[in-house]
Protein backbone atom coordinates (compact mmCIF):
# COMPACT_ATOMS: atom_id res chain seq x y z
CA UNK A 1 0.00 0.00 0.00
CA UNK A 2 1.42 3.37 -0.99
CA UNK A 3 1.74 6.25 1.43
CA UNK A 4 -0.70 9.11 0.93
CA UNK A 5 1.45 12.23 0.33
CA UNK A 6 -0.48 14.33 2.85
CA UNK A 7 0.36 12.02 5.75
CA UNK A 8 4.15 12.40 5.97
CA UNK A 9 7.15 14.42 4.91
CA UNK A 10 7.33 14.19 1.11
CA UNK A 11 10.48 13.01 -0.64
CA UNK A 12 11.83 15.46 -3.20
CA UNK A 13 13.30 14.51 -6.60
CA UNK A 14 14.43 16.17 -9.80
CA UNK A 15 15.26 19.88 -10.12
CA UNK A 16 13.95 20.78 -6.66
CA UNK A 17 16.26 18.25 -5.02
CA UNK A 18 19.18 19.63 -7.06
CA UNK A 19 18.38 23.14 -5.80
CA UNK A 20 18.46 21.88 -2.22
CA UNK A 21 21.79 20.11 -2.73
CA UNK A 22 23.34 23.24 -4.25
CA UNK A 23 22.00 25.38 -1.41
CA UNK A 24 23.53 22.95 1.09
CA UNK A 25 26.80 22.83 -0.85
CA UNK A 26 27.08 26.64 -0.77
CA UNK A 27 26.51 26.82 2.98
CA UNK A 28 29.45 26.93 5.42
CA UNK A 29 28.61 23.42 6.64
CA UNK A 30 28.44 22.12 3.06
CA UNK A 31 31.77 23.69 2.16
CA UNK A 32 33.42 22.06 5.19
CA UNK A 33 32.55 18.61 3.87
CA UNK A 34 33.03 19.63 0.21
CA UNK A 35 29.50 18.66 -0.76
CA UNK A 36 29.15 18.71 -4.55
CA UNK A 37 26.59 17.96 -7.27
CA UNK A 38 28.08 17.41 -10.71
CA UNK A 39 26.34 15.81 -13.67
CA UNK A 40 23.67 14.44 -11.36
CA UNK A 41 26.17 12.74 -9.03
CA UNK A 42 26.71 13.76 -5.40
CA UNK A 43 30.10 13.68 -3.70
CA UNK A 44 31.48 14.84 -0.37
CA UNK A 45 34.77 14.77 1.52
CA UNK A 46 34.01 14.57 5.25
CA UNK A 47 37.56 13.32 5.91
CA UNK A 48 39.33 15.40 3.22
CA UNK A 49 39.17 12.58 0.67
CA UNK A 50 36.39 13.22 -1.88
CA UNK A 51 34.13 10.30 -2.67
CA UNK A 52 30.61 9.43 -3.83
CA UNK A 53 27.69 10.18 -1.55
CA UNK A 54 23.93 9.80 -1.40
CA UNK A 55 21.58 12.71 -0.79
CA UNK A 56 17.90 12.35 0.06
CA UNK A 57 15.57 15.30 0.54
CA UNK A 58 12.20 15.58 2.24
CA UNK A 59 9.79 18.49 2.36
CA UNK A 60 7.63 18.97 5.44
CA UNK A 61 3.91 18.36 4.98
CA UNK A 62 3.22 20.40 8.11
CA UNK A 63 4.84 23.47 6.52
CA UNK A 64 6.21 22.97 2.96
CA UNK A 65 8.55 25.95 3.36
CA UNK A 66 10.77 23.66 5.43
CA UNK A 67 12.81 20.68 4.25
CA UNK A 68 15.66 18.41 5.27
CA UNK A 69 18.51 17.13 3.11
CA UNK A 70 20.57 14.19 4.38
CA UNK A 71 23.92 13.63 2.67
CA UNK A 72 25.85 10.45 3.51
CA UNK A 73 29.23 9.19 2.33
CA UNK A 74 28.79 5.83 0.58
CA UNK A 75 32.19 4.59 1.73
CA UNK A 76 31.65 5.52 5.37
CA UNK A 77 28.02 5.84 6.41
CA UNK A 78 29.02 7.23 9.80
CA UNK A 79 29.96 10.39 7.89
CA UNK A 80 26.61 12.09 7.46
CA UNK A 81 25.34 15.65 7.38
CA UNK A 82 21.73 16.73 7.81
CA UNK A 83 20.86 20.16 6.41
CA UNK A 84 17.62 21.86 7.50
CA UNK A 85 16.49 24.30 4.84
CA UNK A 86 13.81 26.97 4.54
CA UNK A 87 12.41 28.33 1.29
CA UNK A 88 12.50 32.11 1.32
CA UNK A 89 11.79 34.42 -1.64
CA UNK A 90 11.85 31.45 -4.00
CA UNK A 91 15.21 30.11 -2.84
CA UNK A 92 16.28 27.36 -0.44
CA UNK A 93 18.58 28.49 2.37
CA UNK A 94 20.26 26.36 5.01
CA UNK A 95 19.14 27.34 8.52
CA UNK A 96 21.42 24.87 10.31
CA UNK A 97 23.32 21.63 9.72
CA UNK A 98 24.48 18.79 11.92
CA UNK A 99 26.60 15.68 11.76
CA UNK A 100 25.45 12.25 12.89
CA UNK A 101 24.39 12.43 16.54
CA UNK A 102 24.65 16.23 16.61
CA UNK A 103 21.08 16.97 15.49
CA UNK A 104 19.75 17.47 19.02
CA UNK A 105 22.34 20.13 19.91
CA UNK A 106 21.92 21.92 16.59
CA UNK A 107 18.15 22.01 17.02
CA UNK A 108 18.55 23.44 20.52
CA UNK A 109 20.53 26.36 19.11
CA UNK A 110 17.97 27.22 16.43
CA UNK A 111 14.74 29.10 17.11
CA UNK A 112 13.11 27.65 14.00
CA UNK A 113 11.46 25.46 12.84
CA UNK A 114 8.66 24.87 15.33
CA UNK A 115 8.09 21.59 17.13
CA UNK A 116 5.56 20.08 14.71
CA UNK A 117 7.75 20.77 11.65
CA UNK A 118 10.88 19.54 13.43
CA UNK A 119 9.27 16.24 14.38
CA UNK A 120 7.73 15.89 10.89
CA UNK A 121 11.25 16.16 9.44
CA UNK A 122 12.51 13.46 11.80
CA UNK A 123 14.54 15.75 14.06
CA UNK A 124 14.94 14.51 17.65
CA UNK A 125 13.16 15.87 20.68
CA UNK A 126 15.84 17.65 22.79
CA UNK A 127 15.08 16.15 26.18
CA UNK A 128 18.48 16.00 27.89
CA UNK A 129 20.72 18.72 29.27
CA UNK A 130 20.50 22.42 28.61
CA UNK A 131 18.57 23.56 25.57
CA UNK A 132 17.96 27.15 24.52
CA UNK A 133 15.06 26.40 22.18
CA UNK A 134 13.39 23.27 23.50
CA UNK A 135 10.67 21.57 21.47
CA UNK A 136 8.33 19.95 23.96
CA UNK A 137 6.15 17.28 22.32
CA UNK A 138 3.60 17.74 25.11
CA UNK A 139 3.00 21.29 23.85
CA UNK A 140 1.36 19.76 20.75
CA UNK A 141 -1.30 17.88 22.69
CA UNK A 142 -3.24 17.90 25.93
CA UNK A 143 -4.07 15.17 28.41
CA UNK A 144 -7.14 13.03 27.85
CA UNK A 145 -9.86 13.09 30.46
CA UNK A 146 -10.60 9.84 32.33
CA UNK A 147 -13.90 9.63 30.43
CA UNK A 148 -12.10 9.80 27.09
CA UNK A 149 -9.64 7.08 28.11
CA UNK A 150 -12.57 4.98 29.32
CA UNK A 151 -14.31 5.37 25.95
CA UNK A 152 -11.24 3.87 24.28
CA UNK A 153 -11.08 1.05 26.79
CA UNK A 154 -14.77 0.27 26.17
CA UNK A 155 -14.02 -0.11 22.46
CA UNK A 156 -10.82 -2.12 22.54
CA UNK A 157 -10.56 -4.16 25.75
CA UNK A 158 -11.11 -7.89 25.58
CA UNK A 159 -13.39 -9.22 28.33
CA UNK A 160 -14.07 -12.69 29.66
CA UNK A 161 -17.48 -14.24 29.09
CA UNK A 162 -18.80 -15.34 32.53
CA UNK A 163 -20.38 -18.50 31.10
CA UNK A 164 -17.85 -19.80 28.61
CA UNK A 165 -14.81 -18.11 30.24
CA UNK A 166 -13.74 -17.25 26.69
CA UNK A 167 -12.12 -13.86 26.08
CA UNK A 168 -14.08 -11.81 23.58
CA UNK A 169 -12.89 -8.70 21.70
CA UNK A 170 -14.39 -5.32 22.35
CA UNK A 171 -16.84 -3.86 19.81
CA UNK A 172 -14.16 -1.88 17.94
CA UNK A 173 -10.74 -3.37 17.27
CA UNK A 174 -7.69 -1.64 15.73
CA UNK A 175 -7.73 -1.47 11.94
CA UNK A 176 -4.02 -2.35 12.09
CA UNK A 177 -2.05 -3.71 15.02
CA UNK A 178 1.56 -4.56 15.86
CA UNK A 179 0.26 -7.06 18.42
CA UNK A 180 -1.26 -10.36 17.35
CA UNK A 181 -3.59 -10.54 20.34
CA UNK A 182 -4.91 -7.17 21.49
CA UNK A 183 -6.39 -9.13 24.38
CA UNK A 184 -2.89 -9.18 25.90
CA UNK A 185 -3.13 -5.48 26.76
CA UNK A 186 -3.64 -4.60 30.42
CA UNK A 187 -6.27 -1.87 30.87
CA UNK A 188 -6.28 -2.04 34.67
CA UNK A 189 -2.54 -1.49 35.16
CA UNK A 190 -2.00 -5.05 36.37
CA UNK A 191 0.75 -5.87 33.87
CA UNK A 192 4.44 -6.18 34.71
CA UNK A 193 4.95 -2.49 33.90
CA UNK A 194 2.14 -1.40 36.21
CA UNK A 195 1.19 1.12 33.54
CA UNK A 196 -2.14 2.83 34.17
CA UNK A 197 -3.60 3.75 30.75
CA UNK A 198 -3.44 7.45 29.88
CA UNK A 199 -3.83 9.45 26.71
CA UNK A 200 -3.15 12.65 24.78
CA UNK A 201 -5.35 14.63 22.38
CA UNK A 202 -3.95 16.50 19.39
CA UNK A 203 -4.08 20.29 19.65
CA UNK A 204 -3.91 20.61 15.87
CA UNK A 205 -6.95 18.37 15.36
CA UNK A 206 -8.74 17.23 18.56
CA UNK A 207 -10.54 14.50 16.64
CA UNK A 208 -7.38 12.44 17.05
CA UNK A 209 -5.58 11.09 20.09
CA UNK A 210 -3.41 8.30 21.43
CA UNK A 211 -3.77 6.12 24.52
CA UNK A 212 -0.75 4.49 26.14
CA UNK A 213 -1.42 1.01 27.48
CA UNK A 214 0.84 -1.86 28.56
CA UNK A 215 0.68 -4.77 26.11
CA UNK A 216 2.48 -8.11 25.91
CA UNK A 217 4.17 -8.43 22.51
CA UNK A 218 6.14 -11.65 22.91
CA UNK A 219 8.29 -13.82 25.11
CA UNK A 220 12.01 -14.34 25.65
CA UNK A 221 11.43 -18.00 26.50
CA UNK A 222 11.33 -17.36 30.23
CA UNK A 223 8.90 -14.50 30.71
CA UNK A 224 6.42 -12.37 28.82
CA UNK A 225 7.69 -9.16 27.25
CA UNK A 226 5.57 -6.08 27.83
CA UNK A 227 5.85 -2.52 26.53
CA UNK A 228 3.83 0.67 26.32
CA UNK A 229 1.82 0.54 23.09
CA UNK A 230 0.13 3.48 21.37
CA UNK A 231 -3.55 3.07 20.58
CA UNK A 232 -4.35 5.62 17.86
CA UNK A 233 -7.98 6.75 18.10
CA UNK A 234 -10.38 9.08 16.32
CA UNK A 235 -13.81 10.65 16.89
CA UNK A 236 -16.21 12.61 14.70
CA UNK A 237 -15.93 15.89 16.61
CA UNK A 238 -13.46 17.80 18.74
CA UNK A 239 -14.93 16.45 22.00
CA UNK A 240 -16.80 13.45 23.33
CA UNK A 241 -16.06 9.76 23.15
CA UNK A 242 -13.71 8.22 20.62
CA UNK A 243 -15.37 5.91 18.11
CA UNK A 244 -12.69 4.37 15.87
CA UNK A 245 -9.20 2.91 16.19
CA UNK A 246 -6.97 3.45 13.11
CA UNK A 247 -4.18 1.42 14.67
CA UNK A 248 -2.20 0.06 17.60
CA UNK A 249 1.54 0.52 17.20
CA UNK A 250 4.59 -0.33 19.25
CA UNK A 251 7.29 2.30 19.82
CA UNK A 252 9.75 2.46 16.89
CA UNK A 253 12.50 1.42 19.33
CA UNK A 254 10.72 -1.85 20.11
CA UNK A 255 12.19 -4.98 18.45
CA UNK A 256 8.63 -6.02 17.58
CA UNK A 257 7.77 -2.72 15.86
CA UNK A 258 6.42 -3.46 12.38
CA UNK A 259 3.77 -0.98 11.25
CA UNK A 260 6.08 1.99 11.75
CA UNK A 261 8.59 0.30 9.45
CA UNK A 262 6.15 0.27 6.54
CA UNK A 263 4.98 3.11 4.31
CA UNK A 264 1.30 2.74 5.08
CA UNK A 265 -1.44 5.24 4.22
CA UNK A 266 -2.41 6.19 7.76
CA UNK A 267 -5.64 8.26 7.83
CA UNK A 268 -3.93 10.78 10.09
CA UNK A 269 -2.78 14.29 9.05
CA UNK A 270 0.98 14.78 9.25
CA UNK A 271 0.70 17.54 11.85
CA UNK A 272 -1.32 15.22 14.09
CA UNK A 273 0.96 12.21 13.64
CA UNK A 274 4.07 14.29 14.34
CA UNK A 275 2.48 15.97 17.36
CA UNK A 276 1.36 12.69 18.90
CA UNK A 277 4.64 10.89 18.18
CA UNK A 278 3.10 8.19 16.00
CA UNK A 279 5.76 6.54 13.80
CA UNK A 280 8.26 9.38 13.68
CA UNK A 281 10.45 9.77 11.64
CA UNK A 282 8.22 8.86 8.70
CA UNK A 283 8.27 7.72 5.89
CA UNK A 284 10.70 4.82 6.02
CA UNK A 285 13.23 6.41 3.66
CA UNK A 286 13.57 9.40 6.01
CA UNK A 287 13.89 7.12 9.02
CA UNK A 288 16.62 5.11 7.29
CA UNK A 289 18.51 8.24 6.24
CA UNK A 290 18.59 9.49 9.84
CA UNK A 291 19.53 6.18 11.48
Amino acid sequence: MSLAPAHAAKDVHGPERAKMIRAAANSPAGKRVQLRLKRGKVSMAPTMIPGPATAVAFRSEVDPKWAILVATSTSNTSQRRAFVLKRTAGHWRVKFAAGRGEEERALCRSKQPGAAVAFDLGLPDPVSGRCRYRRDPLSLSWEMTPAEVQSVRAMVEWTQDPDSFEYLPGPVQPARSDITSVGSCSWDGAGSLGLVPSGRVSRADPRFGVVYVGCVFGSDGFSLLETSALVVVKRSGSSGVFTSVPGLVLPRTSPASNLCLQDLAWPIPAVVRAGLGVCTPYPLALRNALR
